[in-house]
């Protein structure tokens, strides 16, 4: 039986930034034959890289940024979103809650006179919420109104996550979905588009090798290199102890 200040299980993208970052004794076990987890990219036929999903580096501290540039020095490649949503057979920008112009009138209508409701209740002759937003649908309704929840915020989301959305909180949202101005919801209306808006309107990428690029990068440069193809098995919690599917056991103060 061996033991580790720490056990790190899966070398994707979390457990390699604990390794790499981490002073002192660890373990770091991936049950696939290299770094990644779905950070990976895979060469389906020769010079066709397919990344397993998407993954594009929104870098907002300067660490990350240095980080990330040497850890890639061939180069990352900036680009800016270009998202468009089909509504009502035809396409508008993302966001949507910018953008309804092109859409049928009464469908714009519907979005506008909801966000106004939602941002000025008192106005039309409703009563501002006492109490915070319950979930992240009620959430969506309190700053977007009914319209645009129902057109796209609602089943975009759902589809996206693939939960009714009563069963998330409501933080979820407050860094990923962009809550434009007034100003700018009008102006989006009208055919002033605003795509900048966003945490993801501009993103960086590697300029060769796909996202799996980035894990490889750290994997080389870990202190200790992780054990590949080797998964835990069972866990006991109380006594510290994983197994691991080449039978070896392991002591942890700390799992990850």
């Amino acid at each position: 039986m061996e033991t580790h200040a720490t056990l790190i299980i899966g070398a994707g993208l979390t457990g390699l930034s604990c390794a790499y970052h981490l002073a002192g004794d660890y373990l770091l076990v991936e049950r696939e034959g290299e770094p990644g987890g779905m950070a990976r990219t895979h060469e389906r036929h020769p010079g066709f890289l397919c990344d397993s999903t998407g993954h594009w580096l929104h870098l907002r501290s300067d660490y990350m940024k240095a980080l990330v540039r040497k850890l890639l020095p061939d180069g990352l490649v900036e680009h800016g979103r270009k998202a468009v949503i089909h509504l009502c057979d035809t396409f508008t920008p993302y966001p949507f809650q910018a953008n309804t112009y092109g859409l049928p009138r009464e469908v714009v209508l519907e979005c506008l006179i909801g966000l106004l409701e939602a941002r000025h209740p008192e106005d039309f002759g409703l009563s501002p919420a006492a109490a915070a937003p319950r979930d992240f649908r009620e959430w969506i309704v309190r700053n977007f109104g009914e319209g645009i929840a129902r057109h796209f915020m609602v089943p975009y989301n759902e589809k996206l996550l693939g939960v009714r959305l009563e069963e998330l909180r409501p933080e979820y949202a407050e860094r990923f979905i962009p809550r434009p101005s007034l100003e700018d919801v009008v102006k989006g209306a009208l055919g002033f588009s605003r795509e900048s808006l966003g945490y993801n309107a501009r993103f960086v990428y590697p300029r060769e090798g796909g996202i799996g690029g980035l894990p490889r990068a750290i994997a080389r440069g870990l202190q200790v290199p992780p054990v590949y193809n080797v998964a835990v098995t069972r866990v006991a919690p109380r006594r510290r102890v994983a197994t691991l599917s080449d039978g070896r056991q392991v002591v942890y103060r700390r799992l990850l």
